[in-house]
């Protein structure tokens, strides 16, 4: 699951992290059911993983990212998490 971790940070920022350890997973089942289809479940599961340092410098070629960058950690405390079970870890 780090190593996960780690590729698709590389793959999504360019960034290359050390993976620590999970500190959350989230896990979901949606119901889809399109007009006319039968219902179907799919099971997301999420992996937050905790990243202790960084080398590189952001590149996003994705256009569904609008901005990315670092905050400090003043500016994080008055930030919004998600999940919001996170919030005391930050």
């Amino acid at each position: 699951m780090l190593e996960g971790a780690v590729r698709e940070t590389r793959e999504e920022t360019g960034l290359e992290i050390a993976a620590e350890r999970v500190i959350y997973v989230h896990e979901v089942i949606h119901r889809l059911s399109p007009p006319g289809a039968t219902e179907r479940r799919v099971r997301q599961v999420d992996f937050y993983v905790l990243a202790s340092s960084y080398a590189g410098e952001i590149r996003t070629a994705d256009p569904a990212f609008l901005d990315a960058g670092f905050v400090s950690r003043d500016d994080l405390r008055s930030a919004a998490a998600y999940p919001p079970m996170l919030e005391d870890l930050f």
